[in-house]
């Protein structure tokens, strides 16, 4: 059971860790432990040739995972939706800042659980499980009172 994490504005804000992310994919790790990154990014663009010659400016993933210590491997899509790359490499979960993103992943029946409401991060908190679908009600504010996985009533 793999789970992912988009990149850009889900485990880092502007460079630097979203502290709260960070924190679930090291839980994550643990309980699951098949985790990885799943970004929208060309994996072409991450060679330093390349970034240097267009983007100096550019977080690189790998790099960026490396001075965080967050060892994960990393799945690019080439700017492609990421729910049939996911359905091929069996991950069912995603944690991502797009809704579109979220969306496509839950119309093809995998989990889709929004970072952001309106472009705003948002908090995790414990609040138990979901009587639903047994899942940690660990976002809030997303859906109001309704589960992120399942967007049943809690």
């Amino acid at each position: 059971m793999l789970i992912g994490f988009d990149f850009d504005d889900t485990l880092h804000l502007g460079g630097e860790p979203n502290p709260v992310i960070c924190e679930l994919v090291r839980r994550n790790k643990k309980v699951f432990r098949d985790v990885c990154v799943i970004t929208a990014r060309n994996p072409e663009h991450e060679n330093e040739t390349w970034w240097r010659a267009y983007e100096p400016w550019r977080i690189v993933v790998d790099r960026w995972l490396a001075d965080h210590d967050l060892p994960l491997e990393v799945v690019f899509c080439s700017h492609q939706p990421k729910a049939p790359v996911m359905a091929a490499i069996h991950c069912w979960r995603l944690y991502d800042n797009s809704p579109e993103e979220t969306e496509t992943a839950r119309n093809a029946g995998l989990q889709g659980i929004p970072t952001s409401l309106g472009g705003v991060p948002l908090s995790l908190v414990d609040r138990g499980q979901c009587r639903c679908c047994g899942e940690s009600l660990r976002l809030v504010g997303v859906y109001g009172n309704r589960c992120a996985a399942c967007r049943c009533v809690v």
